[in-house]
């Protein structure tokens, strides 16, 4: 990576840490935003059957978001 990048990017994490949780869903304890955990977990709760059968690539996306269905995390952000 650039190194200018580099630093951008480490600037915006410092300044907003808070924003950021560590998923202990994914891989790698990723480091995601509060806003997408929460979105993840309500698509994961509310999955569209007709998806299915059209778009094999949302279809594999879906299955990935089985892994945020059960996250008590994921539920405590979407009710905020």
């Amino acid at each position: 990576m650039y190194p200018a990048k580099n630093r951008e990017i480490k600037g915006w994490m410092a300044k907003n840490r808070d924003l950021m949780i560590g998923c202990p869903r994914q891989p790698g304890n990723l480091l995601i935003s509060k806003t997408a955990c929460s979105k993840r977990y309500k698509a994961s709760i509310n999955p569209d059957l007709k998806i299915y059968a059209e778009d094999f690539f949302r279809y594999a996306f879906q299955q990935g978001l089985s892994l945020c269905r059960d996250c008590r995390i994921g539920r405590r952000l979407a009710s905020t």
